[in-house]
């Protein structure tokens, strides 16, 4: 006589989101403009706000003025050539807009413009993370969590602590805890929701026969399944379903292999008994 024991317990889903917006400031960059050669190298590009232009002298006596700045933006006019002090000229954009520039030696081939756009970091809303599937299971399975916005830089953590080496857009928690993620760009980190996340160990199952097993020819023995809330069963013979066999308790005659599929919620557990032929 064999039978295995295990039981399915009743699985509450446990959800938290709690909405963290947090926002840090980038380091500036500086886009380098060439000037040689009756040209500005790039001579037009995009940049955010607090970012620097830097027109450097390759070749060439040139200048470099503004010829249209936005409303409350200052005007430039700079010498760039080779004397001391004009191989290079800075300038900081302090509002948003096109500016336009040009070289007052060659103010035909010679022109440029760059435009400064806001600088914000990602919003809640691209930050935003969700789950795929529940965030209450059963070890082994797990919950894959998504950044909602691609193209950006991510960081995970539990809790508060960075996940070594989780910086995709996607991450698959297995383990219970609270997880986020900080989300960047050249502007600045969003940190995102929190998801709380239980796993729980995984779940058993029982049968338990009436009596000895191994008994005579037509001797009937009721095989029964654990019971519990919300649990259904499938009780099969071999590998075969048996038909309308879907209660806790099962009435067997003849020896074979016998097992239940007991499913919950969340998980589904499979036992074997054995009656001796």
């Amino acid at each position: 006589m064999k039978y295995l024991h295990y039981s399915v317990s009743r699985i509450t889903l446990i959800s938290a989101v709690i909405v963290i917006a947090c926002f840090t400031n980038s380091s500036a960059v500086t886009k380098v403009v060439n000037v040689a050669n009756f040209s500005f190298t790039p001579s037009s590009f995009s940049m955010n706000l607090g970012d620097t232009v830097k027109f450097v002298w390759v070749g060439g006596s040139h200048t470099t003025s503004s010829t249209s700045v936005p409303v409350g933006a200052t005007t430039w006019d700079h010498p760039i050539n080779s004397t001391v002090g004009n191989t290079s000229f800075i300038y900081v954009p302090a509002v948003t807009g096109t500016y336009n520039y040009r070289c007052n030696i060659h103010p035909t081939s010679m022109i440029g413009s760059f435009t400064v756009s806001a600088c914000n970091p990602p919003t809640a809303a691209q930050a935003a993370i969700t789950a795929g599937e529940p965030t209450t299971f059963c070890k082994p399975a797990s919950v894959t969590l998504t950044v909602a916005t691609g193209g950006l830089t991510y960081q995970w953590k539990k809790g508060n602590n960075p996940l070594n080496g989780m910086t995709n857009q996607s991450y698959v928690a297995k383990g219970t805890g609270s997880y986020k993620c900080d989300v960047s760009n050249a502007c600045g980190t969003t940190t995102s929701n929190t998801i709380s996340v239980t796993a729980n160990p995984q779940p058993a199952a029982t049968i338990t026969p009436s009596g000895i097993v191994n008994k005579c020819a037509n001797d009937h023995v009721t095989l029964t399944a654990n019971s519990g809330m919300n649990l259904t069963y499938q009780w099969k013979k071999g590998s075969a379903n048996i038909a309308g066999a879907t209660n806790n308790t099962l009435d067997v005659v003849m020896a074979a292999k016998y097992k239940v599929v007991v499913t919950n919620s969340v998980r589904v557990a499979v036992k074997l008994l054995l009656l001796p032929l």
